[in-house]
């Protein structure tokens, strides 16, 4: 199973690179790969950005939200806010995928509006499968 998925972030500070956080986004971008993950603009994906709370900067909101939506490539931006209480705990893996699944459902209804077939359950699915992959879930 593919999907069309990127991991991004906006990083609240330059202790954020030494941080678990950091480490997670890179075991579940390595993770991905292993998996399938693909990159062909053909395929409706989701584009993952983390704002991570830092020294220097923290999100304005919670949780997950909808960003930019390019019908063309058929790629929506969801944002994601890291609060500063995970972003050194050791269960932030998990709480990533779970905002990954949140952001699903801001997904549908934006790629139904723009008539763009979108799979959030094969999504959910890749989702599950990184997390078991990593040791996160059983």
């Amino acid at each position: 199973m593919s999907v069309r998925l990127y991991l991004g972030a906006v990083l609240g500070g330059p202790e954020i690179k030494e941080s678990a956080v950091y480490t997670a986004m890179d075991k579940i971008l390595d993770c991905a790969d292993r998996l399938g993950r693909i990159v062909d603009d053909s395929v409706p994906g989701i584009d993952y950005v983390l704002h991570i709370a830092g020294s220097l900067l923290r999100p304005d909101y919670e949780g997950v939200r909808s960003g930019k939506f390019s019908t063309k490539r058929k790629l929506l931006m969801i944002q994601m806010a890291v609060p500063e209480r995970m972003v050194s705990s050791e269960h932030v893996g998990a709480f990533i995928c779970e905002m990954m699944r949140q952001g699903l459902v801001e997904a549908k209804p934006i790629f139904a509006k723009a008539k763009i077939p979108f799979d959030a359950d094969k999504f959910s699915a890749f989702i599950d499968d990184i997390e078991r992959e990593l040791g996160w879930r059983k």
